[in-house]
């Protein structure tokens, strides 16, 4: 039920973001151009690269950054120590064993922000509006190109992360 709750909880950052940034894009280009779908699609895949490769070492690694190798509490300079604190496998930053370790940051980050902020259904709305103007040319170009940018934005994200 946490996992469901950390995703709802990013897709409620998302969402309004993704309105935001694309009424804005929209609003100072004056552009027919959906250049605001783009925008965010790309962000969201440059974001959903760093956050995979993080969670993804941490699973393979058996830890991540700031956790010891053998448990998924939360170690080091500022970690919450005594009494109360959490601590041992399945602890993961105090959200119990659904979302042990780093995977509670994919449902939140991954899932929830990055699902709601990147767009699938917009993008096939904006090539569609693109085709019915009889822009082929600049439908293929959004078409192709937001894919390869989109694919190109994750491996830099993971190469980041």
């Amino acid at each position: 039920m946490i996992t469901v709750l950390l995703v709802a909880v990013g897709g409620a950052i998302g969402a309004p973001l993704r309105f935001i940034i694309d009424g804005e894009l929209r609003r100072i280009l004056r552009d027919r151009w959906p250049i605001g779908t783009v925008v965010v699609n790309v962000v969201g895949s440059l974001l959903l690269g760093v956050v995979a490769r993080y969670v993804t070492d941490g699973v393979v690694h058996g830890g991540v950054p700031g956790r010891d190798a053998g448990s998924s509490a939360i170690t080091g300079p500022g970690a919450m120590a005594g009494p109360g604190a959490i601590t041992g496998p399945g602890a993961g930053a105090g959200l119990g064993a659904e979302v042990a370790g780093a995977e509670w940051i994919l449902a939140l980050v991954g899932t929830g922000l990055c699902g709601a902020l990147t767009t699938f259904s917009t993008y096939s709305h904006d090539a569609l509006m693109l085709l019915t103007r009889r822009a082929w040319f600049g439908a293929a170009i959004y078409l192709v190109g937001t894919v390869v940018v989109g694919i190109a934005a994750f491996s830099i994200g993971w190469a980041l992360g």
